[in-house]
């Protein structure tokens, strides 16, 4: 009888282990496929700048697939930005990009949004052109839709606009 109790409890002992090492091991894979949604998102980016950016004249429009809880993608103006930053319109709604880009002086001209900032980086020489908005002083968020961010790039020469698709 007293086999059989520590039998069981060492049965239980061990099914417990087996699902907290399986449970931790789904949640650290979780966290990997969205770092390297972010890092292929990078790469896309700076690909698709750097390629149309000296090709003065060509239009490309892009779709690029986002996992995760990614709600938004904002872009600021890097190419020839104005020596007075507080000339930019972010929002306050977005102190996170304001922070790097302004207080900080940072080169990151992409940021990715959920409810907060997820991820920011650096793709190349940018300016924006967003038609909803008549003066965008160098910002443009664009949603995301059905998981995919679709952006316009247009090769200025020595930079890429960028603008909604």
């Amino acid at each position: 009888m007293q086999t059989q109790i520590l039998f069981y409890v060492m049965t239980v002992i061990i099914f417990g282990f087996i699902l907290l090492y399986g449970y931790n091991a789904l949640s650290g894979l979780g966290k990997r496929t969205e770092q390297i949604s972010f890092i292929k998102l990078k790469t896309d980016l700076t690909s698709s700048v750097e390629r149309i950016a000296t090709d003065f004249g060509t239009v490309k429009r892009e779709e690029f697939s986002i996992g995760g809880d990614i709600k938004e993608v904002c872009f600021v103006q890097t190419f020839n930005r104005s020596s007075s930053l507080s000339l930019f319109s972010i929002p306050v709604s977005y102190p996170f990009i304001w922070n790097s880009v302004v207080e900080s002086g940072s080169d990151h001209n992409v940021f990715v949004m959920s409810t907060e900032l997820e991820e920011s980086f650096a793709v190349g020489p940018i300016n924006i052109k967003n038609p909803a908005v008549a003066n965008p002083r160098g910002f443009l968020c664009i949603p995301i839709v059905r998981g995919n961010l679709r952006v316009q790039f247009q090769g200025m020469g020595n930079h890429a606009l960028l603008s909604p698709w």
